[in-house]
C-alpha cells in the first residue's frame, strides 16, 4: 500500500510540473503548496491593491468634477444673489422716495435727482423733512401770490368817477381774481354795442 501511495504522488507531480524536458523529481509537496498558496496570496493581494488603488483614482475624479460643478453653481447663486440685493435696494429707495413725496408734496422729482444723494430710506426721509425746512409751504406759496395778484388789481374809482360812470350806465367792479380775470372783465364790458 505503501508503494501504491508513492506512485500516485509522484505521478500527480509529474502531472503538475512544467515540461521541461527534465523529469522531475518528487519534492516535499507541502512546502510546494504552502509556496504556491503565498505566492497566490501575493497575487491576488497585488491585484486587489491595484483594484482599490483604481477604484480611489476613479473616485477622487468624480469628486473633483462635482466640486467644480458645485464652485459654478454657487458662483451662478452668488451673482443671481447680488442682482437680487440691487433690485431689491432700489425698490426700497423708489418706496422711500414715494413717501417722502406723499408727506411733503412740494419735493419734485427733479429735486430728488438733482439733491437727494441718499441710498438708504431712512437716510432719504431725514433728507426729504431737512429739505422741507427749507422750502416754503404751499400756503405761504398762495398767500404770496395773492398780494402780488392784489397789487396788480385796479384801485376803488373815486365816489365823483363811481357817479359819472353809473350815470353812464357803466358798472364798476373788483375783479374777483387776478390781473388775467379783471383784464377779460375789463374787456367784456367794454365793447361798444351796436344799436
Amino acid at each position: 500500500m505503501a508503494d501504491e501511495n508513492t506512485n500516485t504522488a509522484e505521478t500527480a507531480a509529474s502531472q503538475n510540473a512544467p515540461e521541461t524536458g527534465v523529469t522531475a523529481q518528487p519534492k516535499d509537496t507541502a512546502a510546494t503548496s504552502a509556496a504556491a498558496a503565498s505566492i497566490a496570496t501575493q497575487k491576488n493581494g497585488a491585484d486587489d491593491l491595484s483594484e482599490k488603488l483604481g477604484m480611489w483614482k476613479h473616485q477622487a475624479r468624480e469628486n473633483e468634477q462635482k466640486m467644480y460643478e458645485n464652485r459654478d453653481r454657487a458662483n451662478a447663486a452668488e451673482a443671481k444673489l447680488a442682482d437680487t440685493e440691487g433690485a431689491l435696494a432700489k425698490a426700497n429707495v423708489q418706496i422711500a422716495r414715494l413717501k417722502a413725496q406723499k408727506l411733503h408734496p412740494e419735493i419734485t422729482d427733479e429735486a430728488f435727482d438733482t439733491l437727494c444723494r441718499e441710498t438708504e430710506p431712512e437716510k432719504i426721509s431725514e433728507w426729504a423733512d431737512a429739505f422741507v425746512k427749507f422750502m416754503p409751504s404751499k400756503t405761504e406759496t398762495v398767500d404770496a401770490e395773492q398780494k402780488e395778484n392784489a397789487s396788480d388789481a385796479p384801485c376803488e374809482p373815486s365816489p365823483e368817477l363811481a357817479k359819472e360812470l353809473q350815470s353812464r350806465n357803466m358798472h364798476v367792479c373788483k375783479p374777483k381774481s387776478s390781473v388775467t380775470d379783471a383784464y377779460n372783465y375789463g374787456a367784456e364790458h367794454s365793447r361798444i354795442e351796436e344799436k
